[in-house]
This record gives structure tokens, C-alpha cells and sequence, in this order.
């Protein structure tokens, strides 16, 4: 059972000058043990109101969120035009569609004093104990921004694209999927590990549920069609949360991240799951399939199936939400299905499911069973730029 507790009153916003929302520190405090949620810090009071497409929340007016929003980027990376600019296209005319994130710095804390107690910290500058998002670090270079395809990933005769009115590209592998990536310009990628942790603390925070599916989005996941949807559904949304019904299933956005979980597996680059633990790239230019390069996390991975109760805590991989039991529900706990690694492959990572997943979907939601050769007709992936 997924409930809230709040220790502060609401009108926070009204309270907070313009240059105090820029050096604001936001949390959430999760007790494993009791499954129940409360807000911390200077997210106490603020609320998301999610009765209406795009949803209202509260943290809009607060970076890092407040920065988040789709534009036109060039190769170089340079944005041609931000949402609600002259100039600006969804239908990749004026550069790839993309979701600009702005860096920030985090704190995990996992307490067993008592209960099993996570704590997440985000704010825009390093304070005592905070550190740098890892997906604002590039083969050891600072990132003031990332860029995320606003639209799951489109293959136009060898380049990787991220436009509305497509098809998303299917049946290739991770590292054609790479390759394709790689042809717009040095820089970018498929979505990687990093920046898929990124996305999912800015949720968590924000949303204050591991649940994405009741307070956010079912998202394409329960769509009797045999194949996926179109990208475009959300264009309406903007820079805004919330869903759009579309041929009888909801197509959902994260900020302007459409289909941030369902509709097709998205392929995540820069991780492996081997017998000996996680291997994560700190390099978009040197991911690979092997694993040369990556920092080795050294743990046994989980390689029971099931929906996640709880996370791995490791050293080095605190910014991770990395499922490491798997006796939860569809609506408790984790409330999205890990599908395990299998012992003596070098397992490649999946990430929020698919257009028939159902309750097994999620912004939790990996798929660790497939090796760099698969491919299939509901694995895509998603681009992105750093």
C-alpha cells in the first residue's frame, strides 16, 4: 500500500524568492519497510495534481524541473528553437526533437537504523554531501545539460532520429541502434544508463511514488494492436506531464519524454549485468557489448524474476535503482517487474516495457535477460546527446 506523510504545510512557493528556488534541496524519504512516502526538505507542501492532462505540479516553478523542457537540437548540439518558440517543429524539420535537462547534483542515503529507509536528494548545487548526477559527467567532462529524444527513436536511411509522425525503429540490435545514434554527431547516443537514473529521481522526487503507472501514466501497456504507436501522441502536452488517449490506450509523457515507459522495450546503453555484478560506461564515445572500459560494480545480481521490493545499495552505485528482491506486487513496492539476468551471459539492459505489458511496466520496469545479439519487433530505443 503506497500512502504519503507530510511534516510541513502547504504555500511553500509563495514563501520562496526567485533566487532561493535556484539553491533549494528537494527529497523523498521512502520506509521500505511500512511501503509509505514522505516528503522532505523543501518538497514539503508541494503536491502534483494529476486529475488533468498536462498534470499540474507544483515543482514546475523550481529547477531543476523547472528547466526541463523540449527544443530543436542541432548536431553540434545547439538548440535551433525550445517548445513555444518561433521556429520550433516537432516534425524534426528544424533538428532532432529533444528534451533539455539541466544538471544537478544528488544525495541517496539508505538508513536500516529502524526500517529499511531510502532517502533522495535533489538540488542544483553541490551541498554537503551531494554529488554530481554521474549523467552529467562524460569521460570525465562536466555537462551543464543532457539532451533525451522527446519521441522513441526513428532509423532514417542510417541516421537515428527522435521526430513526431513516425514509426519507432524496431528489430535491430543494440549496437546497430548505437551506430545510427553515432551518425548525427559526436556526442550522441542511445539513451544510457546514467541519464535513465537521472529521469527516474526527478520523477521519484517529483511524483513521490515508485508507482508510476497509478500516479502518473498507465502509458501504452495494455493495447490490443500487435504492434507499436505512432510517436506524435503527446505533441499537445508540450513541456508538460500527463497522457493522451490514443487508439483506445494512453500514450504518456514525462516532461516531454513521450512514452518514457511502454509502447516499445527501449535498448539502454552503457550497462551490462554479468555474473560478477554491474558494469557501467562513464564514456558515450566508448560504450560497447562487452564491457571494456566500464566500471565494474562488484556484487551477484539477482536472477530470480518477479516485481521488485527493494534496491541494491553498492558503493559507487548509489544513483542506481537496481531491483535486488523480488518479492513485491504489481502494486506495492517497486511495483514494476524486473525480468532477471540470466547466469553466464553478459546481459544487455531493457527499459519500460511494452505495448501488451500490462502491470509488469513502469518507470522501474528492466528487462535483463537479452544478450547484444536480439533483436525483435518491440525493442527500440530512444536518442540522446551529451
Amino acid at each position: 500500500m503506497n500512502t504519503f506523510g507530510f511534516n510541513g504545510n502547504g504555500g511553500l512557493n509563495t514563501r520562496v524568492s526567485n533566487l532561493e528556488k535556484s539553491v533549494l534541496e528537494f527529497g523523498l524519504e521512502w520506509n521500505q519497510s511500512t511501503d509509505t512516502y514522505t516528503r522532505l526538505n523543501n518538497a514539503l507542501g508541494l503536491s502534483v495534481d494529476n486529475s488533468s492532462s498536462p498534470h499540474i505540479s507544483d515543482f514546475s516553478d523550481y529547477y531543476p524541473w523547472k528547466g526541463i523542457k523540449r527544443c530543436n537540437l542541432n548536431a553540434d548540439g545547439t538548440v535551433n528553437a525550445y517548445y513555444g518558440q518561433d521556429g520550433y517543429a516537432d516534425d524534426g524539420s528544424n533538428g532532432n526533437v529533444m528534451v533539455e535537462i539541466p544538471k544537478f547534483y544528488y544525495k541517496t542515503v539508505y538508513d536500516t537504523t529502524t526500517d529499511n529507509v531510502w532517502r533522495w536528494y535533489v538540488s542544483t548545487i553541490p551541498l554537503n554531501g551531494y554529488e554530481l548526477h554521474p549523467a552529467f559527467k562524460d569521460a570525465g567532462q562536466e555537462k551543464n545539460h543532457i539532451y533525451i529524444g522527446a519521441y522513441e527513436a526513428y532509423n532514417n536511411v542510417g541516421t537515428l532520429e527522435s521526430k513526431s509522425g513516425v514509426a519507432p525503429t524496431v528489430s535491430q540490435t543494440i549496437s546497430t541502434f548505437r551506430t545510427q545514434a553515432q551518425a548525427n554527431a559526436t556526442g550522441f547516443c542511445i539513451l544510457d544508463y546514467t541519464s535513465l537514473t537521472a529521469i527516474q529521481m526527478l520523477y521519484l522526487v517529483e511524483y513521490g511514488s515508485l508507482y508510476s503507472q497509478n500516479v502518473l501514466s498507465e502509458g501504452i501497456t495494455d493495447n490490443p494492436a500487435t504492434a507499436a504507436q505512432n510517436t506524435g501522441a503527446t505533441t499537445s502536452l508540450g513541456n508538460g506531464s500527463g497522457e493522451v488517449v490514443v487508439n483506445d490506450t494512453q500514450a504518456m509523457s514525462y516532461r516531454g519524454i513521450e512514452n518514457f515507459y511502454g509502447n516499445v522495450w527501449k535498448f539502454i546503453d552503457g550497462i551490462l549485468v554479468k555474473d560478477d555484478g554491474y558494469y557501467f560506461g562513464n564514456s558515450v564515445d566508448d560504450y560497447n557489448d562487452s564491457g571494456t572500459g566500464y566500471l565494474h560494480i562488484d556484487t551477484i545480481p539477482i536472477t530470480t524474476d518477479g516485481y521488485g521490493n527493494n534496491f541494491e545499495n553498492l558503493t559507487n552505485f548509489d544513483f542506481a535503482f537496481m531491483v535486488n528482491e523480488t518479492s513485491g506486487s504489481s502494486i506495492t513496492y517497486v511495483t514494476d517487474y524486473l525480468y532477471a539476468h540470466d547466469t553466464g551471459e553478459i546481459n544487455i539492459a531493457l527499459f519500460g516495457g511494452r505495448w501488451a505489458s500490462g502491470s509488469n511496466a513502469g518507470a522501474f520496469n528492466l528487462l535483463l535477460t537479452y544478450v547484444a545479439s536480439g533483436a525483435d519487433s518491440h525493442l527500440g530505443a530512444r536518442l540522446c546527446f551529451k
